[in-house]
């Protein structure tokens, strides 16, 4: 008996996309959550706004804004299928005058931050 034969035996019919897909998932959905400083959420907004289009060229992003969450949190997600790449790019984007200039001073409008990374299954 071969080990598809094995497979196909062991596994019911209606399970074997579910698996595959489970196996196979490689999107990963990161959140970069900055708590601002009182009253500077805008402000950091436009920074990640101004460098949008050419991060857009790394991957999916969204800019989202507390709604009834703590006040003045901004949260950066972005979307990637392979965190090292997503990780070499980054870095090599950070380097870039574009970025360095519009993103200059940001952190004096953030208060504190962290990062969530998801693996997306379903």
């Amino acid at each position: 008996m071969t080990p598809a034969d094995e497979w196909n035996r062991i596994v019911p019919e209606n399970y074997k996309l579910k698996i595959i897909f489970f196996w196979r998932s490689n999107m990963f959905v990161i959140r970069n959550v900055f708590r601002c400083k009182p009253g500077q959420a805008k402000n950091v907004i436009e920074k990640f706004k101004a460098v949008q289009p050419i991060m857009q060229e790394i991957a999916s992003h969204k800019i989202m804004v507390d709604e009834v969450a703590g006040f003045w949190t901004v949260v950066v997600e972005v979307e990637t299928e392979d965190l090292a790449t997503f990780q070499k790019m980054l870095h090599e984007r950070g380097s870039d005058p574009r970025i360095q200039d519009a993103m200059s001073g940001y952190l004096d409008f953030v208060e504190s931050g962290y990062r969530e990374i998801f693996r997306v299954v379903s």
